[in-house]
């Protein structure tokens, strides 16, 4: 499949002809590319993909500007040197402009971050000048972009929802109760009793400085096909050695799941 991307005509013809089934989970993948084609047509382009398929992930590494002045000169420069059109992306409201163009539950950060969250030290800089400090500059040029699809509907949890959420909590362990006894009776009879009865599902969650999230519509009929109670448990003093070598304690919210089941045909 070949088309040039600055056609959307071309695009939408070449996608028709090669018959692909535009209902299943579709990721879309771009490095260095849609800096390279102006705002409009990546509008164009993005509004194209995320309407000709049912379900689709956008996982781009793109320039992604951050206002600050190293980066407005790194773009000019390069900008100068490549002498054709070239638009960085505007990292403020980055994830309102993905998701006008059709594109939900976006996550954005610099290449920097996205390094420094699987180097357990970060990005080490052993000197104010040196190799490490200006590859840190660089990469705060450049951002990972992720849009992460629906496979089915997610909402915070809402009054009316609450007889859906105790149904699929008691059939989840129906078929452990004569394994283990009185336990698992004894188990879901206090959830049901205890934060999962009534409507008060969602307040209850919130007051403990979490949420409940529910998952309907798997199967068709609305049904609750999941949830999840999340809810915060303490804080944890972490010290950290980052970069510069120094200690620094950093103060971390910590969160534990309480509920978390999903029907067994989803």
């Amino acid at each position: 499949l070949s088309a040039d991307l600055r056609c959307i005509d071309a695009l939408e013809k070449a996608i028709s002809e090669a018959q692909m089934d535009a209902t299943l989970p579709t990721l879309i993948l771009s490095e260095l590319v849609l800096a390279y084609l102006g705002d409009l047509c990546v509008d164009n382009l993005l509004t194209l993909l995320s309407s000709a398929f049912s379900n689709p992930a956008l996982v781009l590494y793109e320039p992604f500007h951050d206002g600050t002045t190293f980066a407005s000169q790194y773009y000019h420069r390069f900008a100068t040197k490549v002498r054709g059109q070239f638009s960085p992306f505007q990292k403020k409201h980055l994830w309102r402009r993905f998701e006008t163009l059709g594109f939900r539950n976006v996550v954005n950060m610099n290449a920097a971050s996205a390094l420094n969250a699987f180097l357990p030290d970060g990005i080490v800089i052993p000197e104010l000048f040196d190799e490490h400090a200006a590859l840190l500059l660089h990469l705060r040029c450049y951002g990972v972009s992720m849009t992460l699809p629906s496979l089915f509907p997610t909402v915070i949890f809402r009054e009316g929802m609450g007889n859906g959420v105790r149904l699929l909590f008691e059939r989840s362990y129906a078929p452990f109760k004569g394994r283990y006894k009185g336990a698992i009776d004894r188990m879901v009879m206090n959830a049901l009793r205890g934060d999962l009865s009534g409507e008060g599902i969602g307040e209850y969650y919130r007051r403990r400085g979490g949420a409940f999230w529910v998952f309907s519509g798997f199967d068709n009929k609305g049904s609750v096909t999941g949830c999840i109670g999340l809810r915060e448990c303490g804080e944890t003093e972490d010290v950290v050695t980052r970069r510069t070598r120094h200690k620094q304690q950093l103060r971390r919210r910590v969160f534990e799941v309480q509920r978390w089941v999903v029907a067994e045909y989803v």
